[in-house]
């Protein structure tokens, strides 16, 4: 009998082990990918280079062209 007990509390320690385990790097993967994404969210941001701004005569004005920023015409 004491040695079924034994066996038996073997398993459910080893299964306990194992489903931590597997409950610590689900974890710690969501953390990574979280920091990875507000990383990513953080560096993509518009910095004012697009070329929609509306500079007058300047860089970003879609509406004059290439090589007719400077006004000089």
């Amino acid at each position: 009998m004491c040695g079924i007990t034994f066996t038996a509390l073997v398993i459910f320690i080893i299964t306990s082990l194992i489903g931590m385990h597997v409950y610590v790097v689900t974890q710690f993967i969501t953390i990574m990918n979280r920091f990875i994404q507000d990383g990513n969210a953080r560096r993509n941001k518009d910095y004012g280079w697009s070329t929609t701004t509306n500079n007058a005569e300047g860089w970003g004005n879609s509406s004059a062209g290439w090589g007719t920023t400077n006004g000089n015409n």
